[in-house]
């Protein structure tokens, strides 16, 4: 079951798989619309408890830069003027059960990803 979280501003939207299998792949995809590049970047934090359950296999495109914050990681990438950014995260999930994480553009409010993983 495909889900689509969206924040408030409308300029972020993450989809994902609600339910997923341990040790399957499985991908997360944001789109970012242009209204939200600044300076040519876009920054993409994701809380760590994410980035602990899963393991990232593949970004593209790759981002230009990650920085560690206290709870997140932030991933920016170079967007052209104008251009919509479209990022496929391939994750493996390392956990079990109820995940609860958020994601943050730009340091705008969070879009919330609820997944479950089965053994």
């Amino acid at each position: 079951m495909s889900r689509t979280a969206r924040n408030d501003g409308r300029y972020l939207t993450v989809e994902y798989d609600r339910f997923v299998r341990h040790g399957a792949r499985t991908a997360v995809t944001f789109r970012v619309a242009p209204g939200a590049v600044t300076d040519g970047r876009v920054r993409l934090a994701i809380d760590r408890r994410f980035l602990v359950a899963n393991d990232l296999q593949r970004l593209v495109p790759e981002p230009s830069a990650t920085r560690g914050r206290d709870d997140a990681v932030e991933f920016i990438y170079d967007v052209a003027p104008g251009a919509t950014l479209l990022a496929r995260w391939t994750v493996e999930p390392d956990d079990l059960g109820s995940l609860s994480s958020s994601v943050r553009l730009n340091g705008e409010p969070s879009v919330e990803i609820a997944q479950f993983t089965y053994p």
